[in-house]
């Protein structure tokens, strides 16, 4: 399920800037160039986990510094819950995952 939120696409920031604070709330990159962002959300009530997953682009180089835009996030099942459908998200999870990138973009702004 992809998330749609304008407050991310518009936010440019340095490599590093935007690495150490996605690392400090808990995603892990990935090794592609440009990284993906990832964490795992748990849903307390159903016990189920969903996957977060927070794509970045290269957008320019200022001052020999590359800047960073986060791209679409997507929140799916975690590949370990297997019955999951994209349509079974609880709204509960989603408006979570709303909130948490909200605070993201914040602290980036």
């Amino acid at each position: 399920m992809k998330l749609r939120m304008k407050t991310l696409s518009s936010v440019a920031r340095p490599y590093g800037q935007i690495d150490r604070l996605l690392k400090s709330q808990g995603f892990r990159s990935t090794h592609n160039y440009p990284p993906t962002y990832d964490t795992k959300i748990r849903d307390i009530a159903s016990g189920q986990v969903y996957r977060l997953k927070v794509p970045t682009y290269l957008t320019e180089k200022k001052y020999k510094e590359e800047y960073l835009q986060l791209d679409e996030p997507v929140l799916e099942p975690d590949s370990n819950n297997r019955c999951q459908s994209l349509s079974n998200i609880p709204d509960s999870v989603v408006f979570a995952v709303h909130e948490k990138l909200e605070e993201i973009v914040s602290y980036l702004k």
